[in-house]
């Protein structure tokens, strides 16, 4: 055995990818992206995994992809990765963070023939990230593959060259390219965004720090705010609901965070 895969180090790094080439259409149940982890590509601290598990954070940078993704039906879904065996897999929840991803992670594998399976929830969105797992961060090609009992869209399958970086305008919900309004968060406020055909936000409402700290949830979720179809609920958590309005096919997307400070939780739709 290779003494790099003796102290193999299981990690995650920040998105961004060069020269990703995302598959075609397949087949139901089934989705596929191929990249290339290059010398260039961004990088974030390691995780380290005793597979399936993340069991902690390190230090060391490594390069990786990002692919966020939602499945349509719940269930148990299978995760592979071809490619070189220091190719390595990844799969987070939407409150992904570069900076410390140990919390977001929820399973991974870096036995070199890379494969796993894992319950996903409908309508919600998971972060899948191919990284290099070697100290030398010599990169190459892989193909990822995610298949199960429903539909799988990885974000920007279908043809082109975007693997999703994520929106970089400060938004609290970013990984999310369906949001249908997006959440903002200023030092003591937090701003609700309605967005049009164009993805142009308006902005709809905002709630102080003040106000939200002057509610009181014992009795149960307090609706705070409501304008341009989205509800704000603070729950009994303390944390911060937007539900929206029913889309066109009747699926109504949520946000939580936590305030203050500002932290993604999770997004989905009900």
């Amino acid at each position: 055995m290779k003494y790099w895969k003796q102290l193999r180090i299981s990690l995650i790094g920040p998105l961004i990818a060069l020269f990703i080439v995302i598959a075609g259409p397949v087949a139901a149940g089934s989705d596929s992206a191929s990249g290339t982890l290059t010398p260039g590509d961004n990088t974030m601290p390691v995780v380290f995994i005793s597979t399936p598990n993340c069991t902690g954070q390190g230090t060391f940078e490594v390069r990786y992809d990002a692919y966020s993704f939602t499945v349509d039906e719940d269930g148990t879904y299978s995760f592979s990765l071809s490619g070189p065996d220091h190719i390595s897999l990844y799969l987070h929840s939407s409150g992904f963070n570069p900076g410390n991803s140990f919390p977001t992670c929820l399973a991974a594998d870096n036995s070199g023939s890379v494969g796993f399976s894992y319950p996903l929830t409908a309508n919600t969105t998971y972060i899948a990230v191919p990284f290099d797992d070697s100290f030398e961060q010599s990169g190459g090609s892989y193909t990822l593959t995610i298949s199960g009992p429903g539909d799988v869209f990885l974000s920007g399958s279908g043809g082109g060259s975007d693997i999703w970086p994520g929106f970089l305008d400060g938004r609290l919900n970013n990984y999310d390219p369906w949001a249908t309004f997006v959440v903002y968060c200023q030092e003591t406020s937090v701003e609700l965004y309605t967005l049009n055909g164009e993805a142009k936000g308006t902005l709809a409402y905002f709630a102080t720090e003040e106000a939200l700290d002057a509610i009181d949830t014992s009795a149960g979720n307090v609706l705070v705010n409501e304008g341009a179809g989205v509800r704000l609920y603070k729950l009994t958590t303390g944390e911060l609901q937007f539900v929206g309005s029913p889309d066109a096919e009747g699926k109504v997307y949520n946000v939580i965070i936590n305030a203050f400070p500002c932290e993604f939780q999770q997004s989905f739709f009900t």
